[in-house]
């Protein structure tokens, strides 16, 4: 069950198991979460809104708790500089992670980026996105579920209705590869999809298809060769 290494090799392990298809979920809670863990009101870079308070966090609590050897939990490592610096130790010892089932946040981003995105555009059974992005791309997607982009915002209102059109989008399938970016809600959502519906992959996949599905002007610093972030490698340091 555990992965081992830095977020490289991870990585690899990860696409062995899609290849090998293997059934599992891999949520990402990252600084954004971990802001509405704390109860703090804060609006993100996507322009959403989180208020203190609500069903949100009581839900995303929940999900990043769950144990369970099919689902991977990714949070920032405790070695590289991140925001604010104890969020690697309260992750595990103020929100209770399970340690066994960590990998990391950036697993997808950062020097993991293009390999990830080049094994996505050729992956040849094609996949299924759950995302505010409509900008048609050269990738293998199957169909989209498209979400409102500030559906935070309204969260307590919506969630009930939402969550179960996600469900039935997933519906009976099997064996298919479940893509979501909708921030914290996909914590939320891959985790109850796994619940009534086992027999699939479901990615936490963040940001990493913006650029393609909601133009230049919303890609993350980490798809610029550039950038430090291009080629960060998370580790976690026992």
């Amino acid at each position: 069950m555990d992965l081992k290494g830095d977020m490289r090799n991870h990585l690899r392990l990860i696409i062995s198991k899609i290849n090998n298809g293997e059934c599992f979920g891999l949520i990402r809670p990252s600084d954004g979460e971990f802001l509405i863990l704390e109860n703090k009101t804060f609006t993100n870079c996507d322009n959403w809104t989180f208020n203190k308070g609500g069903l949100l966090r009581e839900q995303l609590l929940e999900s990043i708790q769950i144990n369970n050897p099919k689902l991977y939990i990714g949070i920032p490592c405790n070695r590289c500089n991140h925001n604010p610096p104890n969020i690697y130790n309260d992750y595990l010892n103020k929100y209770l992670v399970p340690k066994k089932q960590l990998t990391y946040a950036n697993i997808f981003c950062n020097t993991n980026w293009k390999l990830f995105i080049s094994y996505l555009k050729t992956y040849n059974k094609g996949f299924f996105l759950i995302s505010c992005g409509t900008k048609q791309c050269d990738f293998p997607i199957k169909d989209r579920f498209i979400i409102d982009k500030y559906l935070v915002n309204n969260w307590d209102n919506l969630w009930e209705k939402t969550t179960n059109e996600v469900i039935d989008f997933v519906g009976n399938k099997k064996g298919e590869l479940f893509c979501f970016s909708a921030g914290p809600i996909s914590k939320i959502w891959i985790t109850k999809c796994m619940k009534i519906n086992p027999d699939n992959i479901y990615l936490d996949i963040g940001s990493i298809l913006d650029y393609y599905t909601k133009g230049a002007e919303y890609a993350r610093p980490y798809t610029n060769n550039l950038t430090s972030y291009s080629k960060e490698c998370c580790l976690f340091i026992e």
